[in-house]
């Protein structure tokens, strides 16, 4: 969730909620069977002996892989279990070894990274490309020991694109298509205080450290991704990745994360925390000295709720909430969509910008406003915004795409999943007032400068990208799902997930794959396509 997305909520929770309670069944919780996609082994922590993952072996960087088409991966269901979602085959990710550190008396965090990875498209690469998103928020991230392992040949950089952020890297030899290569660098960047979704928040003592390394640019169309950043949504997009982290940072400190912590070792003043996360998008951690951590387990995967300790009076019915709504979450959407297939989601109550953010959702970790409009968030508030947050650990999660280019794909989606799963956990009927008007009031939309949804997020004014990427997605989507009945409408979506599960789709991937299911053959729905999406079918 971005900034201000807090506005977007209560304005589409306004609109749907109906308060005509309804009895609908809770889905039974199903046996959990996770598959083992790696093999394991036991690793001594100071506290405790945790079971992770073995470490990726390294690729010979002069190996070559065959490519077709960037989505033709193929991802199977589980013999065992057709709810269950399959790690991509470990030969196709992606692998970051991140060495950092945390320097709390200058608010600065950095180290050196290590990605190896191979050119998965088409096209030979003469140039790679970075992100470097804290640039945004005001110092310039140092990068610098640029390394091509290939021939061991250091790399110059230059910053480029639509922003700041975009940071290009030319190559004295052409990666080729399917080739292997190993590339590194050291980078410091500072936290500001907490500006948007990233940086200290001074008054909890909280380190919000998310999008905060320089990451491999997303390669697509013959081209790496400059979309703007985008502070009232989003552009975030990248390759799955397994992650092997090292933190060095005061001993006083907890952390929550990406992945698990697998061990924890303390000499004086500094503890050095080791982390892995497989099968990821990116990797984030907020820290503090206050953190109070609860932990319970819900259909089988560890939940953590962090928050900071000197508000135990005021968290206590979130504690519950936590734990009960997720594990209602869970009980929905793994039916209807598939398995969450990792083994730990940490959810953190933080301070972003002031309480004009919502929440914000990572790989494994969501982050939660701990004030709204200077106030306590309520619990009603909480549970709205924690199950959407938890229902991206699906969209843009497990299934990527271009939030710089159609934010629907996964704001929209995820909108109105959770708002099905928050009505049915309230008891309350899910209503789009406006669904009965027929056409008339899409043709409003498309005078009113709303449609097509299809477009660049900087394309849109704030209020016309609420209104289009949340709440009309999620009208039509409820219009779709009327005309499918419940029984497709969820075959359709889990199938997605399944298809897609580890990829980035995108629009046409999801309307190719709906047009499987059903042919829309309804004059009203498709004149509805095709101003939101200029569809024609």
């Amino acid at each position: 969730m971005q900034k201000r997305k807090l506005l977007a909520l209560t304005l589409i929770m306004a609109t749907t909620l109906n308060c005509v309670s309804c009895s609908k069944e809770k889905t039974k919780t199903k046996k959990r069977h996770k598959s083992e996609t790696e093999t394991v082994e036991t690793v001594e922590s100071t506290e405790t002996s945790k079971t992770t993952e073995t470490t990726r072996n390294t690729q010979n960087t002069e190996s070559v892989v065959e490519t077709t088409s960037e989505s033709t991966t193929p991802i199977t269901e589980s013999n065992d279990n057709p709810y269950a979602i399959e790690f991509l085959a470990e030969d196709l990710r992606y692998h970051y070894n991140l060495d950092l550190y945390l320097d709390t008396e200058n608010n600065k965090v950095g180290g050196s990274v290590t990605i190896d990875f191979y050119n998965n498209s088409n096209d030979d690469w003469d140039s790679i490309a970075l992100r470097d998103y804290p640039t945004y928020f005001g110092e310039t991230t140092e990068i610098n020991n640029i390394v091509d392992h290939r021939m061991d040949a250091d790399l110059s950089m230059e910053r480029g694109g639509a922003d700041s952020t975009v940071v290009y890297l030319p190559l004295t030899d052409t990666l080729k298509s399917g080739e292997y290569m190993t590339l590194s660098y050291d980078f410091e960047a500072s936290l500001p205080i907490v500006n948007d979704r990233f940086g200290v928040d001074d008054e909890n003592d909280i380190y919000n450290v998310t999008n905060f390394y320089p990451i491999l640019d997303f390669y697509s169309n013959g081209e790496w991704g400059e979309e703007p950043y985008f502070p009232d949504g989003e552009c975030f997009v990248s390759e799955i990745s397994d992650y092997d982290v090292t933190l060095t940072l005061p001993s006083d400190m907890v952390i929550a994360s990406t992945g698990e912590i697998i061990n924890e070792q303390i000499d004086g003043d500094e503890k050095t925390v080791i982390m892995r996360a497989p099968c990821v998008r990116d990797f984030v951690f907020c820290a503090s000295r206050n953190f109070n951590v609860v932990e319970q387990e819900c259909n089988g995967v560890n939940i953590r709720f962090v928050y900071d300790k000197d508000l135990e009076n005021s968290v206590s019915t979130l504690t519950s909430a936590t734990f009960d709504s997720i594990e209602y979450t869970f009980d929905i959407a793994e039916d209807k969509l598939g398995m969450y297939p990792y083994k730990e989601l940490d959810v953190v109550l933080s301070n972003m910008s002031n309480g004009n953010v919502g929440g914000m959702e990572y790989p494994n970790l969501v982050i939660i406003t701990i004030y709204v409009s200077s106030n306590f968030i309520d619990q009603f508030t909480y549970e709205e915004i924690l199950i959407h947050e938890v229902i991206h650990q699906w969209f843009m999660g497990i299934v990527g795409s271009n939030s710089g280019t159609e934010a629907w794909l996964d704001e929209g989606v995820t909108q109105y999943v959770s708002d099905s799963i928050f009505m049915d956990y309230n008891n309350a009927s899910l209503g789009y007032s406006d669904s009965h008007y027929g056409t008339a009031i899409y043709d409003y939309y498309a005078e009113d400068g709303l449609l097509p949804i299809s477009r660049r997020n900087v394309d849109f004014e704030f209020d016309d990208y609420v209104m289009a990427v949340y709440y009309i997605t999620s009208q039509t989507l409820d219009r779709i799902h009327d005309y499918m009945g419940d029984e497709l409408f969820y075959e359709f979506l889990h199938k997605y997930v399944q298809e897609y599960a580890f990829k980035n789709a995108t629009g046409e991937d999801f309307f190719n794959l709906l047009l499987q299911y059903d042919d829309l053959d309804d004059e009203d729905l498709r004149y509805i396509l095709k101003l939101c999406w200029e569809i024609d079918i």
